[in-house]
């Protein structure tokens, strides 16, 4: 899961959020987890997101550690309809806007999920899925009925 867009100039709590729907048959058991920002990131928190209940998969400075994690919840679940919620919160004390992208120049907010798959067909293949969200455009508040209070907090 990965953003794009960018940091403004001279923000102190800038939020990036991804959200994703997991839209297979198939149900993943999350083992670990794992948070990725350069060094403007300060914070990577994940949820899984069923029926308007927030589940914390997990949060970390990536700032301490970037090494794969325990979930929150053990063998929580990932099923179809689910949604994956990402929210990285960065900073930028320069006069230039930082764009989000993969050089080592740019920003990332990234949660990698580590997980156990068992395929009702398993001769077919496993599909990757990687999503993402624009920082500038996503706003929760109109996709979901409810958000933890950690979204509504105002940051630093």
């Amino acid at each position: 899961m990965a953003s794009v867009g960018y940091i403004p100039p001279y923000t102190e709590a800038f939020h990036a959020d991804i959200g994703c729907v997991w839209s297979e048959e198939d149900t993943l058991e999350i083992i670990s987890f794992k948070v990725h920002t350069h060094e403007h990131g300060h914070l990577v928190v994940g949820w899984r997101v069923r029926n308007n209940t927030w589940l914390e998969i997990g949060r970390m400075d990536p700032r301490i550690n970037q090494s794969y994690l325990k979930p929150g919840s053990q063998g929580m679940e990932i099923r179809k309809g689910d949604t994956v919620v990402v929210r990285c919160v960065l900073e930028n004390d320069s006069n230039k806007r930082i764009n989000f992208d993969h050089s080592d120049q740019d920003e990332m907010c990234n949660l990698f999920l580590l997980f156990k798959y068992m395929p009702k067909h398993p001769l077919e293949p496993f599909k990757a899925i990687n999503c993402g969200s624009n920082a500038q455009t996503i706003d929760l508040s109109k996709e979901f009925d409810t958000l933890p209070v950690f979204l509504n907090k105002t940051f630093p």
